[in-house]
């Protein structure tokens, strides 16, 4: 992962230099922010959803982006049972925009997802004679797993350079794992 890590940031740089002097708009975005994700098949919501996104246009309409989301969520059901979820996610592909002006755009995209999660649970729930819990056990699993992500993204650009956006994605994995985020964002053009 390192490895695919510096080989993109690389080829960012290159082509960063490459149309930097071609382009009269920004070609290079990043941004940052938080949403929920809800996971399945758990079925439940992790709202405390990080994500980072690096963008580089290749040419007019079409742009190459990285993306990180760190993952931390709980689910606590009135019976007592308990299951945590922590994760790192990283997604690469393709944009297109479907329109973009000076003001906004909006985007599609895909690509490749990758995601690292642990998961603790509980497995059994000890109760003492007034039905009230005096003990729980617990289980962890761990798991690490490919998949392809599709997402859909509006921003508005508030400056030249600062941007204002949405983000709905959807991913897949090979265990058959699914995620749906939705978050808000804020970064720089430059």
């Amino acid at each position: 992962m390192k490895k695919v890590t510096i080989f993109l940031f690389a080829l960012f740089l290159t082509l960063q230099i490459s149309y930097a002097q071609n382009e009269k708009d920004p070609g290079t975005s990043i941004k940052a922010g938080l949403g929920t994700t809800f996971l399945k098949p758990a079925n439940y919501l992790a709202s405390n959803t990080f994500h980072l996104r690096l963008e580089q246009r290749l040419f007019r309409p079409v742009s190459l982006s990285v993306d990180g989301f760190r993952i931390n969520g709980e689910q606590i059901k009135n019976d007592g049972n308990e299951h945590h979820s922590k994760g790192w996610q990283a997604d690469a592909g393709l944009n297109i925009a479907l329109f973009s002006n000076s003001s906004n755009a909006l985007k599609i995209g895909g690509g490749a997802a990758w995601q690292t999660m642990e998961n603790r649970f509980t497995t059994s729930i000890e109760r003492d004679s007034n039905n009230q819990i005096i003990n729980k056990e617990f289980d962890e699993t761990s798991s690490e797993n490919f998949g392809w992500t599709a997402s859909i993204e509006y921003e508005v650009y508030v400056a030249k350079y600062i941007i204002l956006g949405t983000r709905f994605s959807y991913k897949k994995f090979d265990n058959d794992d699914e995620n749906y985020f939705f978050g808000l964002n804020a970064g720089f053009r430059f």
